[in-house]
């Protein structure tokens, strides 16, 4: 009900804005276009002067179409004769805008203006020209502003939902949960802790009395003894979905800020687009094998925190950077901080859910992801149009370092019994489920991920290149993809059943936006893919997760080799890409994402369902 308020508030002040706005240039470019008239009339009758019969003036035309090209605000210029015969016209494309599709301009007064402007010689009239302003031209140009103002509430609702659970964890939910522990302890006759007077004021004085009764049996002051701290996945929200926030400000435009930038004569445009993305899987895909293994052996909040140094250098590099190579390698800093900041919180996650629903934790997890994702791709989008790519890299890095001191605070810190992995968890191991975790792994993660890189991070940003759309632009799309993941993630993540038939189905709508995007390149069509990719990966990302840790769980694996398998195959795919596209079609491409991401659910459904078979008839 919020979001709605929100969103309708801010579609009622964007409308009341354009039309105010057409309202108030609408003098300005009146005289404008009069202004345009005026020289084109003054230039006409020099000729005529001169001799020249005016329908006998050579490339009217030609003169006319680059005069009106400088000004889009003018729509139409002709050129007639004293009986109104036209000898030459131009026009600039106007596309039709809110307003005119509504039919609302007209009764709003917001119209396109004329003027017909005499052609004298010696106060003889001899022509006319004529000049038609443009009525959407103002409306255009602030469009793009009040889609921009959208999609940056949006992104602004999202953290304002993090910000309130941040508070409310820090004011109720950690302070009660505290307070409910000690008591437990102290009815089972353990009066060993003392918790730390926190949140509301009920609850601090709750927290005084029963640190008194500790203190009192042990005879010790309540400040001498140990503290109680649980860890809770919300200790991880704010600080992970910033932390993701600051990485990401540049997943909307890295391939084309990268293609433009310095490059050798041999390196291709197209694969120097894909190089620091290339770099960036290549690092996640190094480091991710031994995440587990450091959140274990350095406690998951240190190596969150020291994690943040190095991703804020790194985009710090990329700002100033003025070299493909120096980009790529400094995005490839940028992975390996995230794959350890990923990896701790979700250790740290899996330890402190121990016993809940793998679904909710994944889900939670998930969302935090791509929330970040979505706010940093959308705030990268829009900072890099108006004040430039190393304006937008800089400011994630401050968001970065700030990420990191909201870890340092709110994460519980790590003790010997809290730092084993929670990767796997022990119970009666099934024969089978190393062969259901590889179908899972190959036949549906891996073309998951592989989809998303080569589709989400390359492809979807140079053809909204090619067709035209700015850095802006290119963001308000792309977050199509990243908002479908945050409205349904959550929600099918916590399917206890039926969670194959999501995968199944979530699978058939990808293979299709795909097909219908290889079809038509079309910036209608682009739209709607990102948003149906968007909507099946969000019906694949949670149910896969709860799927893939419990048969890992089952098979007495980590989740370290899913993280090597989900990386080797965007990278590998995005290679396999740029090198196709010397020879293939993009359409081509994308009908093989499709047939792959068909192919691999089929295949991991079958292994599943026929290992069910076998397990149900053995005795």
């Amino acid at each position: 009900m919020l979001a709605l308020l929100i969103a309708a508030t801010v579609f009622a002040f964007s409308f009341v804005t354009l039309v105010s706005f057409d309202r108030a240039v609408a003098p300005e470019l009146h005289q404008r276009t009069r202004l345009i008239g005026e020289i084109i009339r003054s230039k006409v009758e020099q000729s005529v002067a001169s001799g020249i019969p005016i329908g006998s003036i050579a490339g009217l035309e030609g003169y006319l179409a680059a005069t009106i090209a400088q000004f889009p605000e003018v729509q139409r210029v002709s050129l007639e004769t004293r009986r109104g015969e036209t000898i030459a016209e131009a026009a600039n494309e106007v596309s039709l805008t809110l307003l005119s599709r509504t039919g609302l301009d007209v009764r709003l007064g917001v119209e396109a203006t004329g003027f017909a402007l005499p052609i004298l010689v010696r106060n003889d009239m001899v022509g006319t020209v004529r000049v038609e302003s443009s009525a959407q031209f103002a409306e255009t140009k602030l469009r793009g502003v009040l889609l921009d103002v959208s999609v940056l509430a949006i992104a602004l609702l999202l953290i304002g939902v993090e910000l309130a659970l941040a508070v409310v964890a820090a004011s109720i939910w950690k302070p009660l949960r505290r307070i409910q522990g000690l008591l437990a302890l102290q009815q089972a006759g353990d009066y060993s802790r003392a918790i730390r007077p926190t949140g509301i004021a009920l609850f601090r004085r709750l927290a005084r009395h029963l640190n008194a009764f500790s203190a009192a049996v042990t005879r010790q002051a309540a400040d001498a003894l140990p503290r109680l701290r649980y860890a809770e996945i919300i200790d991880i929200r704010l600080a992970l979905f910033v932390f993701v926030a600051g990485t990401e400000v540049s997943a909307s435009f890295l391939p084309v800020f990268a293609r433009a930038e310095g490059r050798p004569e041999w390196l291709s445009a197209n694969l120097a687009a894909a190089l620091p993305l290339l770099f960036y899987l290549l690092a996640v895909m190094t480091l991710s094998p031994f995440g587990a293994r450091m959140a274990e052996r350095f406690g998951a909040r240190r190596l969150f925190v020291a994690s943040a140094l190095p991703a804020a250098l790194s985009l710090l590099v990329m700002a100033v950077a003025g070299d493909v190579f120096v980009i790529a390698l400094a995005r490839a800093g940028v992975g390996i901080s995230y794959a350890l900041a990923s990896i701790a919180c979700q250790e740290y996650a899996l330890r402190a859910e121990r016993g809940a629903a793998l679904s909710r934790t994944s889900g939670t997890f998930i969302a935090m992801i791509f929330g970040g994702t979505f706010c940093g791709s959308v705030l990268g989008g829009v900072m890099a149009q108006h004040f430039g790519y190393g304006f937008a890299l800089a400011v994630g890095a401050a968001l970065v370092l700030g990420a990191a001191m909201m870890g340092q605070l709110t994460m519980a810190s790590d003790t010997p019994a809290d730092t084993a992995s929670a990767a796997t968890a022990p119970g009666r191991r099934e024969p089978l489920a190393p062969l259901r975790y590889a179908a899972l792994t190959v036949g549906i993660a891996i073309p998951l991920n592989l989809v998303t890189a080569v589709f989400v991070w390359y492809l979807a940003p140079m053809q909204l290149a090619a067709l035209g759309a700015d850095t802006s632009e290119t963001a308000r799309v792309v977050m199509l993809y990243y908002l479908a993941q945050i409205l349904l993630g959550g929600t099918l993540s916590g399917l206890a059943r039926g969670r194959w038939a999501a995968v199944t189905l979530g699978a058939m709508v990808t293979a299709a936006a795909l097909v219908a995007l290889s079809r038509d390149a079309g910036l209608v069509t682009m739209i709607l893919a990102t948003a149906g990719i968007g909507i099946g990966h969000a019906l694949i990302r949670g149910p896969l997760l709860a799927l893939i840790t419990e048969t890992a769980q089952a098979a007495g694996l980590t989740l370290s080799g899913l993280r090597i398998a989900e990386r080797l195959g965007a990278l590998a795919g995005l290679a396999l890409t740029t090198l196709a596209m010397r020879t293939l079609p993009t359409g081509s491409i994308l009908e093989m994402l499709a047939l792959l991401v068909v192919l691999g659910v089929v295949g991991a459904g079958g292994i599943a369902w026929a290992g069910r078979e076998k397990g149900e008839r053995r005795p």
